[in-house]
């Protein structure tokens, strides 16, 4: 008697199962060992391998920080964040066409904050928040006096990625379609300036400093 075949998850055309390549999409450093690659059944994910910085600190996801309820979805989620690199959703002021390692993992602190604040509520799946949840949400995250603005944009930014992202995940994996906050930017909802917007600080060098400094280079060339 043979043993089934794991029912597939769908992320987007992808379909997942506990032995899906985490790194599917993303560019490899060359001295990776591909036969180590984590794979999506793993307790652990080694993002390591995708970093093309040989200096930046290991970067693994402990799946057993998060909460049992919501691991699964956001293991499809995270998988959403990896591989979906064409035509992927971009948020407000984005640099890039789609999040980087390093983004991801700096994002995942932020959402383990959104999903331990709905497991306090007694929600357990992201197809249960409703607008109205997502509004005490916000109202949770920027009512907190003892957070800097610039964390509550970063908590905030968590969740709008993670609503963005909807449209690749699994039904009873996603967040309500609804406009999230009246399509406000998290830095706008956070009251926090986005350094992309500030004017250049920077004092401008006098006139009779950089002519001569000019002159001097185009004499050069």
């Amino acid at each position: 008697m043979t043993s089934p075949h794991p029912i597939a998850d769908q992320v987007g055309d992808l379909p997942v199962t506990p032995a899906s390549l985490v790194l599917q999409a993303r560019e490899l450093h060359p001295d990776t060992n591909r036969s180590q690659l984590s794979r999506f059944g793993d307790p652990r994910w080694d993002l390591f391998p995708a970093l093309p910085d040989r200096h930046s600190a290991n970067q693994t996801i402990h799946w057993d920080a998060y909460p049992a309820a919501f691991r699964h979805a956001s293991k499809l989620y995270v998988f959403a964040l990896l591989n979906i690199v064409e035509h992927a959703p971009r948020l407000a002021y984005a640099y890039t066409p789609f999040p980087s390692v390093k983004t991801i993992w700096a994002d995942l602190g932020y959402l383990r904050l959104l999903l331990a604040w709905l497991t306090d509520r007694g929600i357990t799946r992201f197809a249960d928040v409703t607008t109205g949840d997502l509004d005490h949400y916000l109202r949770h995250v920027t009512d907190d006096t003892t957070s800097s603005t610039a964390r509550k944009r970063k908590a905030l930014l968590a969740a709008q990625r993670l609503h963005a992202y909807r449209q690749f995940l699994p039904p009873p994996d996603r967040l309500p379609a609804s406009t999230l906050w009246g399509g406000a930017s998290a830095a706008e909802l956070a009251n926090h300036p986005d350094p992309r917007l500030a004017e250049n600080r920077t004092p401008r060098i006098h006139p009779d400093v950089i002519h001569p400094l000019l002159s001097a280079a185009l004499l050069v060339v």
